[in-house]
């Protein structure tokens, strides 16, 4: 696979208000993946008609999780703690916008690797973003793409949620092939 490094050349109210607190890194962790970036990406081509339901923070370890929540503890109007694929994930309400983290314990470049879509194969450091080759085509294009690849790992109600969400955002799977290939994954 081929990535691709990008500036994020807009402000952006939450990742910049974020920034100031955290320190992010695409190595080391933590990052900013998910939805959030999807959007972002989205907005440089189109007028999104979605907005992301929250920001998703990547830690690499059990303990940057921790520094994570110590930092954005005081800042936030309400927590709820629950449990993402058997690790630790907290949100927070801040500014009545959601903010998430959890624990995976791989590298932006490995995590972009691995996601089950093209179009959430992006992660940020809140000025840089990776990208597969394919993602900013496929968010511009509203693509939904299933990625083949044998790191594609992820349960199969996550991926539904995900196809689903992505669907009602107006992002199209072209001659259902994404729904082809997860059900061929799956054996459904």
């Amino acid at each position: 696979m081929s990535l691709k490094t990008h500036s994020l050349l807009q402000t952006n109210n939450h990742l910049t208000f974020i920034r100031d607190f955290i320190k992010f890194d695409l190595d080391q962790g933590p990052y900013v993946t998910g939805s959030y970036m999807t959007w972002l990406i989205e907005k440089y081509n189109n007028d999104p008609l979605w907005l992301p339901d929250d920001l998703d923070i990547v830690c690499r370890s059990p303990e940057q999780h921790e520094e994570i929540k110590n930092i954005l503890r005081p800042l936030s109007s309400s927590i709820k703690e629950t449990n993402w694929m058997d690790t630790g994930s907290t949100y927070w309400m801040i500014n009545d916008f959601k903010f998430q983290s959890f624990v995976h314990p791989v590298s932006a470049e490995v995590r972009v690797e691995c996601t089950d879509f093209t179009i959430n194969s992006v992660a940020s450091d809140g000025l840089t973003y990776i990208a597969d080759e394919r993602t900013v085509d496929d968010i511009a294009d509203k693509v939904l793409r299933f990625k083949d690849s044998v790191h594609n790992l992820w349960p199969l109600e996550s991926t539904m949620s995900r196809y689903k969400k992505y669907s009602d955002r107006g992002y199209v799977d072209i001659d259902n092939m994404s729904l082809k290939k997860i059900n061929q994954l799956h054996n459904i």
